[in-house]
């Protein structure tokens, strides 16, 4: 028997909902602007009231296959005629267009088949698609450095490792060049479990030399090879320490791209624990950086992907002083979406130009509420205000009991990290939320 848990804060509370449809975080985006979402799990109408009553947005047609099977993509694949049909009444409607473009959240090499079987099923040549399934390499560091390495997309040292033994000696090699190192698991989402490691005093390293194994970054790296086979190491920037993030957009039927660069935000728990990615502000304020990344991108990393022939969207994690390209996320990413969140409610809300909103976002806040009880007892909170918004911005993350929040501002971005300070406080109160904002920064400032 499938193992099941009732989720609180599902449309029925008393539905039993598998644990892996409950954990499925894919989502499939069909449609010229992206007018239909394809989703295992439902979105629960409070969500979508507060979004076009509050937000003043459009929401898109949702899709939810009958029956779960495994993962979306296969659920959808077994339906398949019923999700053409539902697409078909769609533009009968006039709710979608003709022309569709395909694009799936977690890239997987079943997408040539979801292409395939949707053109076969109804509906032809008029779809296109983002899903880069022939250039899936580029999505792990093996295969991004060696497309950083072919075509001078400038890098730091480093690469996967098999063993607890091969890793020290990269490491002990680093830091007797006093360089930080940055150990990553090949498959962790949104910069978990990440661990950065100082070049250690002389003793220190004396140890890692004879051979030691009782240090706690070994110990979790032993765990992580275990489960995933490998880990990821390189160079880390020094000082100043700033992560950024490039926003690529190649369009699938013109290769014309687009680029915009953010400051990521950063929790930083404890030394041992490392980092993780918690958000990112917008406009960058450091421009130099800025200028730098958007020539490189310019010139070099967006015209190679496009001689690759990859389309749609590209998110680059890139580090600053010394420059280094780290990773491609092959898909429409957490701030690339958030940016589009922005502009809308910019435009909807104080009649902004898209580009010029200005916002602060933060992920995974603890929030034990459902989505009704969270705008209950927090709506002055989620309200609009003449500086701003405070918005929720993903409607599925409450099910785990966390949200995921945007500051907008049609003003500046000091104004927007005001807003979600006021946010926060209004939620959590004044102490705990000023504990929280000091864990969270941009690498290379003082604070948020």
């Amino acid at each position: 028997m499938e193992t099941s848990l009732t989720l609180s804060r599902n449309l029925d509370s008393t539905k039993k909902v598998p644990l892996g449809q409950a954990g499925d975080g894919n989502a499939i985006l069909l449609g010229n602007k992206h007018d239909v979402l394809v989703t295992s799990l439902p979105i629960e109408p409070e969500f979508l009231d507060y979004w076009t009553k509050t937000l003043k947005l459009t929401v898109p047609s949702i899709y939810v296959p009958e029956k779960f099977d495994t993962d979306l993509l296969k659920s959808v694949l077994a339906e398949k005629e019923k999700l053409v049909e539902f697409i078909r009444q769609k533009q009968k409607e006039g709710i979608v267009q003709q022309d569709l473009i395909l694009s799936v959240f977690e890239a997987d090499e079943r997408d040539v088949d979801l292409l395939k079987v949707l053109k076969d099923t109804g509906l032809g040549d008029d779809l296109t698609s983002e899903c880069n399934y022939d250039l899936l390499s580029l999505g792990n560091k093996d295969g991004f450095r060696e497309f950083c390495h072919q075509n001078n997309v400038t890098q730091l040292p480093g690469g996967t490792f098999k063993t607890v033994e091969e890793l020290e000696k990269f490491v002990l090699e680093q830091h007797e060049q006093k360089h930080t190192v940055v150990i990553k698991s090949p498959h962790g989402i949104g910069g978990g479990g990440q661990l950065r490691l100082k070049a250690p005093k002389k003793e220190e390293t004396e140890k890692i030399k004879e051979g030691s194994k009782t240090a706690q970054w070994q110990e979790t790296v032993r765990q992580w090879i275990a489960k995933e086979k490998a880990v990821e190491a390189e160079q880390f920037a020094d000082a100043p320490e700033r992560e950024m993030v490039v926003d690529i957009y190649i369009d699938p039927t013109e290769a014309h791209h687009s680029a915009v660069v953010f400051d990521q935000l950063v929790k930083n728990v404890d030394e041992e624990a490392g980092m993780a990615y918690y958000g990112a502000k917008y406009p960058s304020i450091a421009q130099e950086a800025n200028d730098v990344i958007m020539k490189q991108v310019e010139e070099t990393v967006a015209p190679a992907l496009v001689k690759a022939g990859y389309r749609g969207p590209a998110g680059v994690d890139v580090l600053w002083n010394p420059l280094h390209f780290m990773e491609l996320n092959m898909r429409t990413d957490a701030i690339t979406y958030v940016k589009h969140y922005a502009d809308r409610l910019g435009k909807n809300l104080y009649e902004s130009t898209p580009g010029t909103t200005a916002f602060m976002s933060l992920v995974n806040l603890p929030l034990q509420l459902s989505i009704s009880e969270v705008l209950k007892k927090h709506g002055k909170a989620l309200s609009v205000t003449p500086e701003g918004v405070f918005a929720l911005s993903n409607p599925n993350r409450q099910r785990w009991g966390f949200y995921d929040v945007v500051a907008v501002s049609h003003r500046d971005r000091a104004t927007a990290e005001l807003v979600m300070k006021r946010g926060l406080e209004e939620i959590w109160g004044e102490e705990k939320a000023a504990e929280f904002l000091k864990a969270v920064y941009v690498p290379g400032t003082a604070s948020v």
